[in-house]
């Protein structure tokens, strides 16, 4: 193993592997809610495919506006800043939250989009 010739900082290996479990587990229910949303698999795949870019393009978005309110906003709504960051193997608690509030909610708009949808 590589341990024997340098000493490696595990701290940025584990973040990474929880990053990438928690930024699946967002793109997961951002598809799960585009699902619910429609019947069409393929409206369901343009649709979540479109959410995922969004939220990508905000953090791109945040840097154009610039250390504005509004730039603040964009960057801290966008996922990529978020994952940077964990898997630099700088661990803040609100990059943890953001993922699992993104979840949850997405979660919760599928369950209310199905509700409705039985409702009809």
């Amino acid at each position: 193993t590589l341990s024997a010739y340098a000493t490696f900082d595990w701290r940025p290996i584990y973040l990474g592997y929880v990053a990438l479990f928690l930024q699946g587990a967002l793109l997961i229910s951002i598809g799960l809610f585009a699902s619910a949303l429609t019947e069409n698999q393929i409206i369901a795949a343009f649709l979540s495919f479109g959410c995922i870019l969004g939220l990508w393009m905000l953090g791109a978005l945040g840097g154009i506006v610039g250390d504005t309110t509004i730039g603040h906003i964009l960057s801290y709504l966008s996922f990529s800043e978020h994952y940077e960051r964990l898997i630099r193997g700088l661990f803040n608690l609100k990059d943890i939250l953001y993922y699992i509030s993104g979840i949850a909610f997405m979660w919760f708009a599928a369950h209310q989009a199905v509700d409705a949808y039985r409702w009809k």
